[in-house]
């Protein structure tokens, strides 16, 4: 009987048991939390299924073994942790409450609080620590957000502000306290309509809260009003926030102030339409600004002037007092002729030193011509730079009238500036209105350049050569090399037409090249045929001259013809030396070192400085022949010559005469002492084959 009771009592005992371990289990699942038990005496432990759960294991995949545990803590939180737990064990208190990282067996990292409690035995010594995980990793991230939202809000450079559903402003970030200029203390629980800088501007204020309720956002440009009085653009943006079920618990809305963007814009527009230096319209304003002008001047019937301002020799401006002096002068003639310049006018830069003013109202001709001549008086007019310089200079200007001299801005634009160019090759310092004359000159000018590098392309250049004849034994002592230009199909174009344009458009380095090539060439077959020619004379224009690589040029075309360097004469004007200034002595003297002869040619008619005549290294002074031309008979022409005749004599320098015609010239330059000339009086200059038997006449029988 009394066996039986037992058998119940531990029945009941277990039932008990079990019951206490299910509901424990239930509550366990029910808080979600993990319970860990670790029995400190036999140091095992025991893992819930939930704990492991909690980090995506199952049962059977972890052993239990407070190693497992610390093993599953993150690498930068376990020697902390550990730390930690063992002052707890070795400390008086039995709770205990930790925060830390494990690892999950899918990756990453979940956050878990650890609180624990410690049960002792009758000595009081550590039992059991018992424990549960609960996993806070989502609060955390929520806390996470929270704290980056805050320091959004705080630091971020936009203005924000809260506004509840009742209209008034909840909160404000510093950005909006700086921009608005307001305090927290002072905006708060207002409605945000104090910020509008037009106060009367209730319906747009209306429509925005409008568009706020019925789609629960809006944006736009604003016109704001800061603390102070001053009013500023802004982009606002207005948001409704809901809670779960959408519903609105309040609005926050954003604004950023555009004055330093608008600025920016207007500071990039007046870029795009200016010329920077001097702040005058560019070319593209200038443009709209003349169409706009030309479209007036259709409908009322009128005139307009397009007058078209290059300053003459600017460049001596800027290569002798540097280009901030010609920048100061520039801005200067900027402001002067914009005071010389109506209401309704326009002027522009249009970059380097040239201006353009549009006059819209144009009675007559003769007032263009009146405008044109202030300008130009005005740029003459003596300044004085910063630096104390004083500049003076002269401008030139081009004038077209619509409609007389085109229908579209281009058009009247391009014909000033051809009618500029005019007035530079007239003298300068002066105007000239375009005529249909000038467009032809151009036109016939830009064909010839084309014309010109379609011939360098096509060899259509011919070399002539006329004879240079000593005067002391009547002898042909060589020859000038003479380029010609001979289309096909075409008579031959003298070199007065193209080498004026060949130098201006840079052609006349690759021409001279080829001339020294074929002259050079040719010598050395006429003295391979048993001519008897001493030299062969071929320009060398200043381009030329200005190359720092002329010596080893003249050097592999000797070479490569075959000629020796002292058959080779190269003839150089006054203008060309003195423009290079002591590295034309240097150049000189590297070309005679090489063995060539060195001629000044036209002498008389540029510097003719004695200076350099005895400072560079010269074997030869030819007389211009407008000098020739007028002797015997004109005196002040015989007493020229006869003074260059003299003057070579005295330096020891040779001396040819150009242009001799006539018997009476030729007596008199032999009379002088004259040593050799050229002219129509022994022969035209010739082709390379006619020359050849030129000479077979020459030698007779």
């Amino acid at each position: 009987m009394a066996e039986a009771a037992e058998r119940e009592a531990l029945r009941l005992a277990e039932e008990g048991l079990r019951l206490s371990e299910e509901r424990f289990q239930l509550a366990m699942r029910g808080a979600n939390d993990g319970l860990w038990d670790w029995n400190l005496k036999s140091n095992q432990v025991y893992f819930s299924p939930r704990w492991k759960g909690m980090l995506g294991y199952g049962e059977g995949e972890l052993e239990a073994s407070p190693f497992t545990w610390v093993n599953l803590l993150h690498p930068d939180d376990r020697l902390p942790t550990q730390a930690r737990m063992g002052e707890f064990l070795k400390g008086g208190d039995d709770r205990i409450e930790l925060q830390f990282r494990m690892r999950h067996k899918g990756g990453g990292d979940r956050y878990i609080r650890a609180p624990a409690f410690l049960t002792r035995d009758a000595q009081g010594r550590p039992e059991r620590l018992v424990g549960t995980h609960i996993d806070i990793t989502e609060a955390k991230e929520a806390e996470t957000s929270l704290r980056q939202a805050a320091a959004v809000f705080t630091s971020t450079l936009e203005a924000v502000f809260v506004i509840g559903l009742g209209g008034g402003i909840l909160a404000v970030n510093p950005a909006f306290s700086t921009i608005s200029e307001y305090p927290e203390g002072e905006v708060l629980s207002r409605g945000m309509d104090f910020l509008l800088a037009n106060q009367d501007d209730r319906a747009f204020h209306q429509a925005i809260w409008q568009a706020v309720r019925e789609n629960g956002a809006w944006q736009g440009e604003v016109s704001f009003r800061r603390r102070g009085g001053d009013a500023f653009p802004a982009w606002l943006g207005i948001t409704s926030v809901g809670d779960e079920k959408g519903e609105p618990i309040n609005y926050v809305g954003v604004f950023t102030d555009l004055s330093r963007l608008k600025h920016s814009e207007a500071k990039l527009q007046h870029l795009a339409h200016h010329d920077p230096l001097t702040g005058l319209p560019n070319r593209v304003l200038l443009q709209l600004r003349l169409e706009h002008a030309l479209d007036r001047s259709r409908r009322d019937g009128r005139r307009c002037a397009v007058l078209f301002l290059d300053l003459d020799h600017f460049k001596v401006v800027n290569d002798s007092l540097g280009h901030d002096a010609g920048d100061e002068v520039l801005q200067v003639i900027g402001h002067r002729l914009r005071d010389q310049m109506g209401e309704a006018d326009t002027l522009a830069r249009l970059g380097g030193d040239e201006f353009v003013m549009v006059v819209e109202t144009v009675a007559q001709a003769e007032d263009a011509a009146s405008i044109a001549q202030a300008m130009i008086d005005v740029v003459g007019t003596p300044y004085r730079l910063n630096d104390s310089h004083e500049v003076s200079l002269r401008a030139s200007v081009g004038v077209s009238l619509f409609p007389d001299d085109g229908e579209g801005a281009d058009q009247l634009i391009q014909n000033a500036d051809t009618a500029v160019h005019q007035a530079k090759q007239e003298g300068r310092n002066g105007y000239r209105f375009y005529t249909r004359s000038l467009t032809e000159k151009a036109n016939r000018r830009l064909e010839m350049e084309a014309g010109l590098r379609r011939a360098l392309d096509l060899r259509e250049f011919v070399l002539h050569y006329q004879p240079l004849i000593s005067l002391t034994g009547g002898r042909v002592e060589g020859v000038e090399a003479l380029v010609r230009w001979q289309p096909p199909g075409r008579e031959i174009i003298s070199p007065y037409h193209f080498i004026p344009l060949a130098e201006e458009t840079g052609l006349i380095v690759a021409l001279g090249d080829w001339v020294l090539q074929e002259a050079c060439t040719q010598m050395k077959s006429w003295l391979d045929l048993g001519l008897r020619l001493d030299k062969v004379a071929v320009n060398l224009s200043a381009q030329q001259f200005r190359l720092s690589y002329l010596q080893e040029r003249i050097r592999d075309i000797l070479s490569e013809s075959g000629l020796p360097p002292c058959r080779l004469e190269l003839e150089l004007t006054e203008t060309t030396i003195m423009a290079r200034g002591d590295e034309a002595g240097i150049q000189m003297a590297a070309l005679k070192d090489q063995g060539v002869h060195l001629s000044i040619d036209d002498f008389g008619t540029g510097y003719s400085s004695l200076a350099y005549l005895r400072r560079f290294p010269l074997d030869k002074l030819k007389i211009d022949q407008s000098f020739v031309r007028d002797i015997p008979h004109d005196e002040g022409a015989a007493e020229i010559t006869s003074t260059i005749i003299a003057m070579a004599k005295n330096l020891k320098l040779s001396v040819l005469a150009e242009g001799v015609e006539t018997p009476e010239q030729l007596d008199f330059l032999t009379g002088r002492g004259c040593d050799s000339c050229q002219g129509f009086f022994f022969s035209r200059p010739l082709a390379a084959d006619d020359f050849r038997h030129w000479m077979d006449r020459a030698a007779g029988p």
